[in-house]
């Protein structure tokens, strides 16, 4: 369905910047629009459209993953003339406090379900230039030198650096504020909020990563016609890109196959110092890698199953955790049969066990965590496995990364490695 945007259009070229970094910090997502000189942009809308929430999905370009900022171009309308009565407010600019979320890609009925980064901060919103009745007759519109325009646009930064966060390489950015009547906490009094939108430039260029979908956005709106939920929405061509940076730092290498084919300029080691060839980037894995794997091809008993996996854990709530399950239940009524990602794991080297989580959309959308124990030869009883299930993630993410408690089943034949 088509949106009713707030267009604001600007007779400008969309010159897109991939912005300064400092050495350890680089742009590994760049679909921000110029805005110099003075511009505006098609916007979406809180307060007109009964937004509470909106945002992309996006792909990370690159190796560096450790979280620095996230900047979004938004878009006023707001006047000071509007409130000069009002106290509350001057001359000069506003402030309202927003919050930047980042998502993984994993989903939940079409829902981000596991928020990895947030923040509220309290941003600096310019007025909106006064109407230029010399130029712009409507009465309203403002005038940059060369066209009139409804809007403003100027960009937000959103520093996350401070939360030490480990990026996949797929996230869902998203914005949300309160204005008068929407948002999760309304604000119940009209204010400039009412009319302060996020960018969404016409054909808007990515010149670093990749937009997921550009005639899709995720957008959590009451607006008659929608479902309520962060969920993607569709239809939103040729406006479906948001405009927005992110920048990251870069990571230890953590397996040596990184530093190959020059991947060692793009690491640095546990000092923030860089490598001086492939051979000392390869020689700080072998030292310091924290990766944990476990691997697993098992056939257990009552009732009668079978499971393959591999795991690896990349350190404590880390979102780059990664595997996949593949299980079969041959005396469930028609043979049970999965294949899932891992979304969390848990690998112990020293002691040898593993805990590692997915979700069974067969089964209800269910969680199950798994739990593994390598402790001598396959089939001898020595091995064991066992799981738990819920519907709650929170409670999943819990057992995945402390433990819980885990029904066993036998293991009758395969093997299964916490590799050192």
């Amino acid at each position: 369905m088509k949106k009713l945007f707030s267009f604001i259009f600007a007779v400008v070229g969309i010159l897109a910047f991939a912005g300064q970094a400092s050495a350890a910090t680089s742009v590994v997502y760049d679909a921000l629009p110029s805005i110099d000189p003075l511009t505006s942009y098609p916007s979406q809308p809180f307060q007109a459209q009964q937004t509470k929430e909106f945002g992309d999905y996006i792909h990370l370009d690159g190796t560096s993953r450790i979280l620095d900022k996230v900047t979004v171009t938004m878009v006023t309308w707001a006047r000071y003339s509007e409130y000069s009565s009002d106290t509350d407010y001057n001359g000069t600019n506003w402030t309202l406090p927003i919050t930047l979320n980042v998502y993984n890609n994993h989903l939940n009925g079409d829902i981000p379900d596991q928020k990895i980064a947030t923040v509220t901060q309290v941003i600096t919103v310019p007025w909106r230039l006064e109407n230029n009745s010399s130029y712009c007759t409507d009465g309203f519109k403002w005038w940059n030198g060369s066209v009139c325009l409804n809007g403003f646009a100027f960009n937000a930064t959103f520093d996350l650096s401070s939360l030490n966060v480990t990026l996949p390489d797929d996230i869902i950015v998203s914005v949300a504020f309160n204005t008068q009547s929407w948002g999760y906490n309304p604000i119940g009094e009209a204010g400039p909020y009412n009319s302060l939108n996020v960018a969404i430039p016409t054909d808007q260029v990515v010149l670093i990563g990749e937009d997921n979908n550009t005639d899709g956005a995720y957008w959590n709106t009451t607006y008659p016609g929608y479902t309520e939920g962060f969920r993607e929405d569709t239809g939103w061509t040729p406006n479906g890109t948001v405009a927005l940076q992110v920048t990251a730092n870069a990571t230890t290498p953590t397996i040596d196959s990184q530093c190959k084919n020059n991947g060692w300029k793009n690491y640095i080691d546990g000092d923030g110092n860089t490598f001086k060839n492939q051979g000392a980037c390869v020689s700080y894995v072998a030292k310091n890698s924290l990766v944990g794997k476990v691997t697993g091809d098992i056939q257990m008993s009552d009732p009668s199953q079978k499971m393959i996996f591999d795991a690896f854990d990349y350190g404590q709530n880390s979102a780059q955790d990664k595997g996949s399950v593949e299980y079969w239940n041959y005396d469930y009524p028609g043979i049970l049969h999965y294949t899932a990602n891992v979304l969390c794991a848990t690998v112990d080297k020293v002691n040898k066990t593993a805990r590692f989580m997915f979700q069974v959309p067969e089964l209800g959308n269910i969680y199950v965590v798994s739990y593994v124990s390598d402790l001598g030869t396959p089939g001898a009883g020595t091995d064991t496995y066992g799981h738990g299930a819920t519907d709650d993630l929170t409670l999943a993410k819990q057992w995945c990364e402390t433990g819980g408690s885990f029904s066993s089943y036998t293991i009758t034949d395969g093997n299964l490695v916490v590799h050192k």
